[in-house]
């Protein structure tokens, strides 16, 4: 249906569905959930330094995912509904306070190894999330917008008023309103991956 846009267009058009949904407050994409045992660990340099390559936890996010899932902003800014200028970086307080103690984290510049050199700019700093379990330690973890780092794959992520029962269906009709093609699945409530963490123990 959206054969002429790209990608950076329908993930905006599937976002203003989705957001206009009732009983939704906001909504946004994530490459990898929180508590869903994947770890993404990807290489990269601080410009300034030493060309010392070192890793940390890469995601690929889109606007309101911070605001969904009610991760707080602690500086700068989280990412805009359109990222068409040069790349844009933001960073975990753990990732901060790891590469960047003492100083302030807001401007300076990465390489990120995206397969491609991604050459990015900090502009903001979000609370740290545990991505892999629980039981875990918040791992330094840095986003890049989902416009500007395409994925396979993507998590919606969406908080609402109602019951996520009676939203379960209308995400899959507005994703197959914009292509039918894309396979819907797996619907959770963040207490299901709690559960899921904390379950074998």
């Amino acid at each position: 249906m959206l054969a002429n846009m790209n990608p950076g267009e329908i993930l905006r058009a599937l976002l203003e569905r989705l957001r206009a949904l009732p009983g939704v407050e906001s909504a946004g994409l994530i490459s990898d959930l929180p508590l869903s045992g994947d770890g993404n660990d990807t290489s990269f340099t601080i410009d300034g330094r030493p060309p010392e390559r070192t890793n940390a936890d890469d995601r690929a996010a889109s606007s309101g995912y911070f605001e969904a899932l009610r991760i707080p902003l602690l500086k700068g800014r989280t990412f805009r509904e359109t990222e068409t200028g040069p790349g844009e970086v933001l960073i975990s307080r753990s990732f901060a306070e790891q590469y960047f103690p003492g100083q302030d984290p807001i401007g300076q510049h990465l390489a990120v190894d995206h397969g491609f050199p991604f050459h990015c700019e900090i502009v903001g700093v979000v609370g740290d999330v545990l991505h892999r379990s629980l039981a875990d330690k918040a791992r330094p973890t840095m986003y890049a917008p989902y416009t500007q780092v395409p994925n396979l794959r993507a998590n919606l992520v969406i908080h609402a008023r109602t019951s996520i029962l009676g939203l379960a269906s209308a995400p899959k009709q507005e994703v197959q309103a914009i292509d039918a093609s894309v396979p819907v699945f797996a619907v959770h409530t963040m207490s299901d991956l709690v559960f899921d963490s904390v379950g074998p123990q």
